[in-house]
């Protein structure tokens, strides 16, 4: 690692870091890769879907397993840990590092335990398993620092997760990459309800990919905790993990894109158990709990994802041009009241001003494209088809959607059949998620697909 690659970590770790990093300093042992997984009243056979990749790693593998809880967690909840812990405790070679971590050696490799499950070491109300992944990756960072992890990415899983046996080779060979998402599948469940619902959220999680892809977007990529891996550099500069109750690995995500190129990963898959869970307010569990007890999930409307485009392709318009005229003639052209929701979108906020800066300020093109993408980030793409779905579009049923989006050529009206053609069409996008250089501009994003038009690089 470069001499000023080393002090952003330094300084990450200084400023930044959870106080568990002091695990980091009592470890003995050195370690080519790193996992980190959030556990919250789990069964300690969890471990049993992690141990065949930790085998298999090309060297000696670190998971570090933050076992978590909130404040307002159920005591049973807070049993469950303690059980874990104790469990996972007995499998190895016991080092005790602190009086909530410690080191078990495996014959597949090790598991760094971090105990926050039950009282008095409790997370507060409002943070959740982006602490307990925060706290995981900043031990790695420090880790390397110390000179005991050498690993350019971190990966993080959870759970309910089983990784391919290659899981840590494929790490390993990533270079150049600031961010990477495994690919995944969710793992047929015996409930025919269960089964019907996580097909149908995982065709909601392929269907807004690919359409973010279709429209140019930048930020085209899954943001599924369980399937990321991240550059030690990236991760340092982004400040770590968003210590959120959920929706941090979307955050992280977001960020790293904005520092350096992303990366689809293709080969096996990382397999997910389709499960109900309340523990978070959103994300896999809540959403089959949802498609279970209250019908179909709403999908964005592919005019949802036309407008995007349409609106990509003006922002472009806006970097060549340095103007923002483009975008004001943009909206005019589109039909009311998608009309209406644009133009009172790209003038609230600040979002306006950040773009007259952009095209004010940049001195170059490349410059201008990737400030302007700075400003309107995954997030704000996200908040904008919301939007349009709260106030002009409205929302369609998994059927009407893939069978009308033109991103999902000759899409099925059944369920199984659809959600196979839009993993053949996600295999189809470009792997690389290229970020784009500027001089004048610190933080470049990146293109999302391969350019399909004059403006497709935007």
């Amino acid at each position: 690692m470069r001499p000023r690659q080393q002090r952003v970590l330094e300084r990450y770790l200084e400023r930044y870091a959870e106080p568990e990093i002091v695990a980091a300093r009592m470890a003995r042992g050195r370690w080519d890769h790193v996992l980190v997984v959030p556990a919250l009243a789990e069964s300690p056979s969890f471990v049993t879907g992690f141990l065949p990749a930790l085998a298999s790693a090309p060297g000696r593998a670190l998971m570090i397993v933050v076992v978590n809880a909130r404040v307002d967690s159920a005591h049973a909840d807070q049993l469950a840990n303690r059980h874990c812990v104790e469990e996972l405790s007995s499998l190895g070679a016991l080092q005790q590092l602190t009086p909530s971590a410690a080191l078990v050696n495996l014959p597949e490799g090790d598991l760094l335990l971090v105990d926050r499950g039950e009282a008095p070491r409790l997370f507060p109300r409002d943070q959740g398993v982006g602490l307990a992944r925060k706290i995981g990756a900043d031990i790695a960072l420090a880790l390397q620092v110390g000179g005991q992890l050498d690993a350019r990415m971190i990966g993080f899983s959870d759970a309910d997760a089983q990784l391919p046996r290659d899981y840590f080779a494929r790490l390993a060979s990533l270079d150049g990459v600031a961010i990477a998402a495994f690919p995944f599948v969710h793992t047929p469940a015996a409930e025919h309800a269960l089964e019907q619902a996580s097909q149908e959220y995982e065709l909601w999680l392929r269907y807004y990919v690919l359409g973010l892809a279709w429209a140019e977007s930048p930020f085209a990529m899954h943001t599924i905790g369980s399937t990321l891996a991240i550059d030690v550099a990236t991760y340092a500069h982004v400040r770590g993990v968003p210590k959120r109750l959920a929706g941090e690995d979307f955050h992280l995500v977001n960020k790293a894109l904005k520092i350096g190129a992303g990366r689809r990963l293709r080969g096996a898959p990382v397999e997910l158990e389709a499960r109900r869970s309340t523990r978070v307010p959103f994300g896999t569990g809540p959403a089959l709990e949802r498609l279970e007890s209250a019908g179909p999930m709403p999908f964005a409307h592919p005019e949802a994802f036309s407008t995007l485009l349409h609106m990509h392709q003006a922002l472009f318009r806006c970097s060549t041009e340095r103007s923002l005229r483009p975008l004001d003639a943009a909206i005019q052209e589109l039909a009311a009241p998608v009309r209406g929701v644009c133009a009172e979108f790209f003038a609230a906020g600040s979002l306006r001003d950040q773009l007259q800066l952009a095209v004010d300020q940049c001195a170059t093109l490349s410059g201008r494209l990737a400030r302007t993408r700075h400003n309107f980030d995954g997030l704000q793409t996200w908040r904008l088809l919301r939007r349009l779905r709260d106030d002009a579009i409205g929302a369609v049923g998994w059927s009407e959607a893939v069978q009308s989006a033109p991103f999902l050529p000759g899409a099925s009206s059944n369920l199984r059949d659809a959600l196979a053609q839009a993993e053949r069409c996600e295999a189809n996008l470009a792997p690389q998620l290229a970020p784009l250089s500027s001089k004048d501009h610190r933080s470049p994003v990146h293109d999302g697909m391969r350019p399909r038009s004059a403006n497709a690089g935007y």
